[in-house]
């Protein structure tokens, strides 16, 4: 019978920021309690369906049913940074002084209540929208002409984007995906007029004068492709990485990129593995639906394709028995992960 547990338990602080933490950390755990068990299957949810608890549940269900494996699904920290997870908008100082400055620039006057309160910001952006179609009617802007503003997003939790390191740890370049964009589309036009781009609360900032200053160092640790941080990976026992991507995939995360990166963990010994979808051939309408940025790709047809080959490969592995930890240096910083107590644990060392 498969069961279902859920946990909230107290996980790592920020160490970079020397910040408490005081929301829990969230997962879930699936398994068949009549099987044994032969491996941990991971679910890490990004922005897009796999972060839809129902579709997590269905998906993980249908992996326990199917395979001898028990399914983890981790609400990492700021994972909740979407209105559909829980986050609310915030038009900050920022924000309001950037559609100040807007409105300024094509002749649209508003008043301090406009710009009041979230609601009235929407309204009054409504307006604008407006007035912008009739400047365009009237031949005073250009029809190519966009409006661009600024949204806050306030993460749930009372948490915050930390990119990366209190949560999924050393996978991608968080920083590039701090941020999305809304399109205001006029359905009479067949038009949009107005691009706000999301940007969700983080501490860090360009200030190099303040403590939360997010310098080269900061950026180092965070970015997958450093080839000296791969390099010391690579001293360990070697993960095993498969990837499909998109070709057209040129803004969020792009496919130049992550060819360099498997091209890179070849080169260290890595077993990795990357399918690139070039043209429509590739389009089978089941596994991948389209060429865009996930490729809407079938999670279940990804785990029946690459799930039972992994379990044959690594039935009879052994893992062997090494100190749990590994270091990072940066510019700046020694960042050391280690396992104490069943517990990731991270201290980060200012270098002399």
């Amino acid at each position: 019978m498969i069961k279902t547990l859920d946990y909230n338990i107290t996980s790592c602080n920020d160490e970079e920021l020397n910040i408490k933490r005081d929301s829990k950390l969230h997962f879930n755990l699936w398994f068949d309690d009549e099987k044994e068990i032969k491996a941990l299957f991971f679910i890490s949810s990004g922005l897009g369906e796999d972060s839809n608890h129902k579709y997590k549940d269905k998906l993980a269900k249908f992996t326990t049913s199917e395979y001898p494996v028990a399914v983890c699904s981790v609400d990492y920290h700021c994972i909740a940074n979407i209105e559909p997870l829980g986050a609310t908008l915030d038009y900050d100082y920022i924000d309001k002084f950037i559609l100040k400055t807007a409105c300024k620039s094509i002749d649209f006057p508003i008043s301090d209540d406009d710009i009041k309160d979230t609601q009235s910001i929407k309204n009054t952006i409504a307006r604008i929208n407006c007035h912008i179609i009739k400047m365009k009617k009237e031949a005073k802007i250009l029809n190519k002409f966009i409006l661009k503003l600024s949204t806050s997003l306030i993460p749930a939790r009372n948490e915050y984007n930390n990119f990366g390191i209190m949560g999924l740890g050393k996978e991608i370049d968080y920083t590039r995906f701090s941020s999305m964009i809304l399109i205001h589309y006029t359905r009479e036009t067949n038009e949009y007029h107005i691009i706000t781009s999301f940007h969700d609360k983080t501490l860090w900032t360009m200030n190099s004068k303040h403590p939360y200053f997010f310098s080269p160092s900061r950026r180092q640790i965070r970015n997958i492709l450093n080839e000296e941080h791969l390099k010391t990976q690579s001293a360990y026992p070697k993960s095993k990485y498969i990837s499909y991507h998109s070709i057209f995939d040129k803004d969020i995360s792009p496919y130049h990129e992550k060819i360099k990166l498997y091209k890179c963990l070849k080169n260290l010994g890595f077993e990795a593995r990357l399918f690139v979808a070039k043209d429509k051939k590739d389009i089978d309408g089941k596994f991948i639906k389209n060429l865009r940025h996930g490729m809407a790709m079938s999670l279940k047809t990804l785990i029946q394709k690459e799930l039972p080959p992994l379990l044959e490969e690594f039935k009879n592995y052994t893992p062997p028995k090494l100190k749990k930890q590994i270091t990072y240096e940066t510019d700046e910083y020694f960042y050391n992960f280690s396992e104490v107590r069943n517990k990731i644990k991270l201290t980060c060392q200012k270098k002399s």
